[in-house]
């Protein structure tokens, strides 16, 4: 959901301190439909120590089910969210909403990923082709998606929880942002699709990958089973 707001300026909610909220209500789509349709392989997968669960094997799913990590967006959430129990979440303003988000938004952003469900922060991060849809310049998209995720770069590293990156055309622009920020959480890119060449500068980088449904099966080989996750990303 791309609006045309003004952009806001993310730093003056930084020492923000808000109590966890989690008696909203918000109706899930559950559908079995879509959980047969986006099975994987029972690869079973533990995160990094600091965010041990065991036998998750979809790292990165919309879908509220069990041994997954479900990802929440306050800004297309605004209804309301209540974190059910017994389940693991991520939460993070997409990129694509970098326009379209309030300063409530990240309120409750912050208010949610201070639960212990919320065992990751995002996705979140870079997405060149929004140019394509706002019809802005690329610099312009960039700067305000890389103030956007420096957000989510605190709230990993305050609450020591990993952080699931989003990115499209813009891998130079992470790596650099990581080595810059030199964050002590994994960065997780999200969704990898690309060649082996771009897999192994990243690995080199010190990123995880996780692979969904479609990818490239020597980057996918490449990686090292302790770097490596696996998702759906399913609607």
């Amino acid at each position: 959901m791309v609006g045309h707001t003004t952009h806001l300026p993310l730093s003056s909610l930084g020492r923000i301190r808000l109590r966890p909220r989690s008696l909203i209500s918000f109706p899930y789509r559950n559908s079995h439909k879509h959980h047969l349709l986006y099975t994987l392989p029972s690869i079973l997968y533990t995160f990094p120590s600091i965010l041990y669960i065991p036998k998750v094997f979809d790292s990165h799913t919309h879908i509220l089910k069990h041994n997954a990590v479900v990802n929440l967006d306050p800004v297309d959430l605004r209804g309301g969210v209540r974190l059910r129990k017994g389940y693991s979440y991520s939460v993070g303003i997409h990129p694509w909403n970098v326009f379209a988000t309030r300063p409530t938004d990240l309120l409750l952003l912050r208010a949610l990923a201070i639960e212990p469900a919320v065992l990751a922060i995002g996705e979140c991060g870079l997405d060149a082709k929004l140019t394509e849809a706002e019809g802005r310049s690329r610099e312009g998209i960039l700067s305000a998606q890389t103030q956007l995720l420096h957000f989510h770069f605190r709230l990993s590293e305050q609450l020591a929880k990993p952080l699931i990156l989003h990115i499209v055309k813009a891998f130079p622009e992470i790596i650099n942002l990581k080595r810059q920020w030199r964050p002590s959480q994994p960065w997780i890119i999200h969704g990898f699709r690309g060649k082996p060449q771009l897999a192994r500068e990243l690995l080199d980088h010190g990123f995880y990958l996780s692979f969904g449904e479609k990818y490239n099966p020597a980057s996918f080989d490449l990686t090292p089973a302790s770097r490596r996750l696996r998702e759906t990303d399913a609607l």
